[in-house]
């Protein structure tokens, strides 16, 4: 099935972005207002630029489970947290492997 991701930015929709898994998290960076990046069920993390949503300017693909988690570090580095236990740090610079990972272990 098709996740839609609706855009809400000051009460009124920019946009949807139509994803075809679960969407688990949405992060905008606080020094961008066009930048969006969501963690999904198909364990990967989608990157767009809210002026052309057609399709992602970025895929990070490193995990191997849902990735729950993304936070902004700033507009070009990117954090990822997985129920397969890892963090991931990326640079979103046309990057496709993270920068570093820890395996978080019980």
């Amino acid at each position: 099935s098709i996740t839609d991701v609706l855009i809400v930015i000051l009460g009124g929709s920019i946009g949807t972005i139509k994803t075809e898994a679960n969407v688990c998290c949405v992060q905008f960076p606080g020094d961008s207002a066009h930048l969006l990046a969501f963690g999904s069920a198909d364990y990967k993390i989608y990157c767009y630029d809210l002026r052309n949503t057609r399709q992602p300017w970025c895929v990070l693909a490193d995990h191997n489970r849902t990735v729950s988690y993304v936070k902004f570090i700033d507009s070009n580095t990117l954090i990822s947290a997985s129920t397969d236990n890892t963090l991931k740090l990326w640079d979103n610079q046309g990057q496709t492997s993270p920068m570093a990972f820890v395996e978080l272990r019980p």
